[in-house]
């Protein structure tokens, strides 16, 4: 079998304060010939779980300025 293409997905869902965030990536490469496919997928997942851990820090970072700002307008 030789394969031509590999899709890889990834999601987490976190919790803060009181409320739940899903955060869903999908990527899909092609395969050269040559390239080794379980390599090219563990690249492929890194990858996106970096984009992940980004996004959630990010949206971490931007709920506790919220909180913050709220507490400083009582």
């Amino acid at each position: 079998m030789k394969v031509k293409e590999i899709t890889v997905n990834s999601k987490r869902t976190i919790k803060l304060l009181d409320e739940y965030m899903s955060f869903e990536v999908s990527y899909t490469a092609d395969i050269e010939d040559g390239d080794n496919v379980n390599d090219s997928t563990k690249v492929i997942y890194d990858q996106i779980n970096d984009i992940i851990d980004n996004q959630c820090n990010e949206a971490i970072k931007m709920k506790m300025q919220g909180v913050s700002s709220s507490r400083e307008l009582s």
